[in-house]
Formats: C-alpha cells, structure tokens, sequence
C-alpha cells in the first residue's frame, strides 16, 4: 500500500486561514437581516397637493418661575375612578392641587369610600426636596388607617399604630447591655474577637 506524505505546500498556511475566517465572516455579514428601509409612497397626479410649507414659529417659553400661579380648584369633583365591592362607583369628593413651583406642591384627595391622601412637598436641606404625606384607608371592621409619612434627605419614613411592631427585648438582652454598660463605666476593654484587653 502506497502511503501519501503531505508536502509542505498542502499545509494550509496562517495567513491563508486568516482569510478564510475573514471571508466566512464578510459572508455572515452579508446574510444577516437588515433593517426594513422605507419605501417612498407615490401618490397619483390628481392626488398630490403641491402647497409650500411654512415652518411653524416657535416662542420661546417663559421661565417657570415667571409663570402665573394658577387658582386651586376646590370644587368636588365628581368623577367615576373605579367601583366599591358592592359595584357602585367611586366618586371623588374633594381634590385640590397647587401648582408645582420647583419643589413646592400640595395635593389633597379624598373619595367617598373613606380614602383620604394629602402630600406637599417643600425646600428641604441644601437645595434637596422633602415630601410629607399621608394617606387613610378604611378597614373591613369599620376601624380608619392613617398613615403619615416623610421623604427627605434621611430616607422615606412611615409612621402608623397599624404597622408591624418589633416584639420588646427579651430580659438576657436588657442584662448584657447592663453588663456591657458597667464594664465600660470601669474602663473595660475587648478587641474585636471579644477576647478582654489587659490595661
């Protein structure tokens, strides 16, 4: 049996394989989807209008400071936004709003069904925001919960007596913060492995 060598000039070379990737790539990019171009609508002679077109005239604005503040509507609203469990329409009782002059607002909303929202915004620390707010919703056993909140620099915060509350402190705990308390009073130390510091 005859067995064929390969000669050097059967090997293909790194250059001659750079070009094959190259055109492999050049012909994947040839194939990919291309995005739909628009194709131009032409309309029949005794459609098209020839009218010169005028560039509409833009004012410039006036700053929003200088802008009249506008009166608040105190007026009830009378408004379906959505339908009680029974099926009857939600209708909104009272909604003011005053105009936002940088962080300056108020809103007040309140529906038949018993919920109530208020927030306002005022300048808050160094040029921040600070909101407060609070809003009511009835309860199914005919109790009202309020809850008050305040957005500032700190964070967002809510107050209410229906949140969740953390259980108190077992007793043990209340004793070794007793403990800890007095060994600092008598200068006391420990690293921070717990292990205490000879003085």
């Amino acid at each position: 049996a005859l067995q064929r060598t390969q000669r050097p000039s059967d090997i293909p070379t790194l250059s001659t394989m750079k070009v094959l990737i190259v055109l492999c790539l050049f012909g994947l990019a040839l194939g990919a989807p291309r995005p739909q171009e628009e194709e131009a609508v032409v309309l029949p002679d005794e459609v098209a209008v020839e009218a010169p077109v005028e560039a509409p005239v833009e004012e410039e604005a006036p700053p929003l400071a200088a802008a009249p503040a506008a009166a608040i509507d105190t007026a009830p609203v009378q408004a379906v936004i959505n339908t009680k469990a029974e099926g009857e329409p939600v209708v909104i009782l009272l909604q003011e709003t005053s105009p936002v002059i940088g962080p300056v607002f108020s809103h007040t909303l309140q529906l038949d069904n018993g919920i109530a929202e208020t927030r306002s915004g005022a300048e808050g620390a160094e040029g921040t925001s600070t909101m407060t707010g609070s809003f009511t919703i009835p309860l199914g056993d005919g109790e009202v919960a309020t809850f008050n909140w305040i957005a500032d620099e700190l964070g967002y915060r809510v107050e209410s007596a229906h949140l969740p509350q953390a259980p108190a402190a077992p007793a043990h705990v209340a004793e070794q913060l007793r403990i800890a308390e007095e060994q600092r009073a008598a200068g006391i130390t420990f690293d921070g492995q717990g292990f205490r510091i000879e003085a």
